[in-house]
């Protein structure tokens, strides 16, 4: 390079006609990174010399989305492998086709033939069961099924998710709908401080999704409420129901109120700037977890057993539910993000490698423990939702695997004509219920989705100048973080 800034002096032409892309055109093509975020490109020098770094592209047929990628140099038959990042070349496409070509400018005795890949994808199986599901919502009520309420708030959370990670926003009018026609009372139907914990996540997903206040504040309006069902009986928790639930009010603590009450407390910390002190959503869930750990719900096995006998005895007792089992997860998750604490994070490997491996049947597909009735429908629905999300922050290929099969059991064993969906996963089709849909739609949607990545700077830059309906990732700047949504370029395998 000249002195005093000048320009940088071009690379010596060389020929590079020796390099080929390894692997069959068309799905064989579609190899993926671990993690499922980068497209994997091997190229070969079949000639007799080294070859020097060359330019190879990946593009998006039919669109202007591309990635150049150069390779190393590489010595006589030596092959080398290159990563593109998905993010900015996929859009919104069910089936991702797309073309690699080396040197594309032509600068090494170019031109080289262009290879064809196609990468499918399962966001069919995620579209296929939401028709059923939205068959099930009723306008009037802004519930499923007409009125049934916990259970509408998973159905709700399912609608939120499927959203984000399609990028499909057919169904955003049903969850503003859920939200007017239900918020008179701040979600406070019956008094269970576990209905308040399903509405509470509902809305600040419904928040991530769609940045609107009111989403947000509800939510912190329905946590305020939850703190209040905590006192010092069994040394701390909180209660199942308020006094408003009459005979159930006040009378045990168990699991699954506590564990969404830790999850909502530390979710709202990560979307509340300066939350510090005595008080804070910080604060109540370090002292959750806390009590939690201490109560003796979690088993040497990192089950969760459902509940404390009584407010004297306070002796842990009950079954081993999956829901419980991912919840908790899930409020580890983001409460090892809020305190940057390995043990915490740690403990939710744990439980969620514990329901893998002792909640299944003899070929690895979930069952819920006996519960009685329609109920339990939506359980493992539950556990599945969470264990994506720990796989989205802290991915491991184990995890992709195991939700990639429970998807596939799913849609082979335990479906109809319709697209509608049974309670055990692993038996034929029995009978339809809006929950039953969504126990599907939550597995289906975590196999189809497997991990969510941030994107990269590269990623980002890329992104920048791309009119808003066609990127790939979508992003707000707020308190100078990006908040990242999950997207269709996840999806594909």
């Amino acid at each position: 390079m000249a002195g005093g800034g000048g320009a940088v002096e071009p690379e010596p032409i060389f020929d590079a006609t020796g390099l080929t892309v390894v692997g069959s055109a068309g799905a064989a093509l579609c190899r993926l990174s671990g993690d499922g975020r980068y497209l994997l490109v091997s190229v070969k020098n079949g000639a007799t010399n080294e070859i020097g770094k060359t330019e190879v592209r990946v593009s998006t047929d039919d669109s202007s989305y591309e990635l150049r990628v150069r390779t190393p140099s590489l010595a006589a038959g030596a092959s080398g492998e290159l990563m593109f990042d998905r993010g900015p070349l996929v859009g919104f496409v069910p089936t991702w086709k797309f073309t690699v070509v080396i040197d594309p400018d032509h600068q090494h005795n170019g031109p080289f033939s262009e290879v064809k890949g196609e990468c499918s994808d399962l966001r069919s199986r995620a579209q296929a069961g939401m028709v059923p599901l939205a068959a099930a919502y009723n306008q009037t009520s802004g519930l499923w099924d007409k009125d049934d309420w916990w259970t509408s708030a998973n159905q709700l959370e399912t609608v939120i998710d499927y959203s984000r990670q399609t990028g499909d926003s057919k169904y955003y009018d049903e969850i503003d709908n859920t939200f007017v026609k239900n918020s008179a009372q701040n979600f406070d139907k019956w008094g269970y401080y576990d209905d308040d914990g399903w509405f509470a996540m509902a809305w600040i997903k419904a928040y991530e999704l769609t940045h609107q206040p009111k989403y947000l504040a509800m939510a912190k309006t329905i946590f305020q409420r939850m703190a209040g069902g905590w006192d010092t009986k069994c040394g701390g928790g909180i209660y199942w129901a308020s006094a408003k639930a009459g005979t159930d009010g006040l009378k045990n603590k168990n699991a699954i109120p506590n564990s969404l009450f830790l999850q909502v407390a530390a979710r709202l910390h990560l979307l509340t700037p300066g939350d510090t002190g005595p008080g804070s959503f910080l604060d109540w869930a370090k002292r959750e977890w806390a009590w939690f750990k201490a109560s003796g719900m979690i088993n040497a096995d990192k089950q969760i057993v459902d509940g404390l006998n009584n407010l004297t005895d306070c002796k842990a007792t009950g079954p081993i539910f999956t829901y419980n089992q991912g919840t908790l997860v899930g409020g580890l998750v983001d409460l090892a993000d809020a305190t940057d604490d390995a043990a915490v994070l740690a403990e939710a490997n744990a439980i969620a490698q514990a329901t893998i491996k002792k909640m299944a049947d003899a070929n690895g597909v979930l069952k819920e423990a006996p519960c009685g009735g329609d109920i339990c429908t939506q359980f493992k629905g539950v556990f599945m939702r969470n264990l994506a999300y720990l796989n989205q922050k802290h991915p491991l290929p184990a995890y992709q695997a195991y939700m990639r099969k429970q998807s596939d059991v799913l849609w082979g064993s335990n479906k109809n004509a319709q697209n509608q969906f049974g309670y055990e996963w692993h038996l034929p089709f029995d009978k339809t219920t809006a929950s039953r849909q969504v126990v599907e739609k939550l597995a289906a949607q975590t196999g189809v989705a497997d991990v969510a990545l941030p994107l990269s700077p590269e990623s980002r830059e890329a992104l920048a100048n791309l009119p808003v309906e066609e990127v790939a990732a979508s992003w707000r700047d707020d308190e100078e973080e990006f908040h990242q949504l999950r997207q269709p370029y996840l999806l594909y395998e």
